[in-house]
């Protein structure tokens, strides 16, 4: 199917409004995380789903 031009960029904002939402929790995952770390003077594996987000 076609869709206009307004369509195409409203999904192409709604993407990276997206991204920029994945970015900011991962973000503040890691934090916590580390925090995690610091606290307990122990290293915490990442789960491969949150290594495989960096790729």
């Amino acid at each position: 199917g076609e869709m206009s031009l307004i369509e195409l960029l409203d999904a192409a904002d709604a993407y990276r409004a997206a991204r920029e939402s994945i970015n900011a929790l991962l973000g503040d995952y890691l934090t916590a995380l580390f925090d995690l770390e610091r606290a307990t003077g122990t290293l915490v594996d990442l789960p491969d789903s949150i290594v495989t987000s960096f790729r």
